[in-house]
């Protein structure tokens, strides 16, 4: 099995922090901010092992990335692969308007 390394944006760094900060701070909810950390974590363990089996996206403006969802949670990555490097581009809610947030 093909191992891909994997490389998270600023952007998508930023983003996790931010639903990580949101949950610590307006719930006070340490262990469920350990949680969502932990999932992301194993969500992108996950994608070294699968990154490139996953199809892509069909939507308009999303040529070329693909989308997973964390394993635990209600949250998705957008990530793009090149020359086996997973790219993780954006981390979004489920809840959110990914199509007009991402482009």
């Amino acid at each position: 099995m093909r191992e891909y390394e994997v490389v998270v944006t600023r952007e998508a760094e930023n983003q996790l922090r931010e639903y990580i900060d949101y949950i610590l701070h307006t719930f006070k909810l340490e262990q469920a901010a350990d949680a969502v950390w932990s999932d992301a974590m194993e969500t992108m363990e996950q994608l070294t092992r699968i990154a490139g089996s996953i199809p892509d996206m069909t939507k308009p403006g999303f040529e070329g990335y693909k989308r997973i969802n964390f394993l635990h949670h209600s949250y998705a990555i957008i990530y793009r692969v090149d020359n086996g490097v997973a790219y993780v581009e954006r981390i979004f809610h489920q809840s959110q308007d990914i199509d007009n947030k991402f482009i």
